[in-house]
């Protein structure tokens, strides 16, 4: 089998080969003389293209089949000394023939009381204190408190310089002199 692809990979080779040597280079495209030089964008612009799209080809839409909805499962066979299972309850929200009617309600034996005057709420007692226990001491009353004493000046070294006396303020008017 490797001999074989290798033949193969052979032939293809060699015809390659002769089938390039044989080939003619293609002749240069002539200029044309009235039309303007383009950019190499423009000249670039059918390799740039991309190839056409194949044809879409349709498969049929594929859904999602669901399964059909579960039936209900009969009662289970009574088994030899046991009792049957019982039906399932009924949906609630649903009318069955079968479902099972309430009894009407059933009135009380015993008699309504009738209503009479509306009966009052004693008021509240009063609070009373509490009694201080004998064993306790008696709060003593709280001192006053004395005055504070005032603040003493600080002494200085410094001599006391005297008051300055502010000149009498002029109105205008000729002070009288004393006699």
């Amino acid at each position: 089998m490797k001999k074989t692809f290798a033949l193969i990979m052979l032939g293809v080779a060699l015809s390659g080969t002769t089938v390039a040597q044989d080939k003619e280079p293609p002749p240069p495209p002539k200029p044309a003389t009235n039309a303007s030089p383009k950019p190499p964008e423009i000249q670039d612009a059918h390799r740039n293209a991309l190839p056409p799209e194949p044809p879409a080809i349709h498969s049929p839409v594929k859904t999602r089949q669901t399964d059909p909805p579960h039936p209900p499962k009969p009662p289970k066979a009574a088994r030899p000394g046991l009792p049957a299972d019982p039906p399932p309850p009924p949906i609630p929200g649903t009318l069955d023939e079968d479902m099972v009617q309430l009894p009407p309600p059933v009135e009380s034996a015993r008699p309504e009381e009738p209503i009479g005057p509306v009966k009052t709420i004693a008021p509240p007692k009063p609070i009373v204190p509490a009694k201080p226990i004998a064993s306790e001491k008696p709060i003593a009353p709280e001192k006053p408190v004395a005055p504070a004493k005032p603040i003493a000046p600080e002494k200085s070294n410094k001599p006391e310089s005297p008051i300055a006396i502010e000149p009498p303020i002029p109105t205008g008017k000729p002070i009288a002199p004393e006699r």
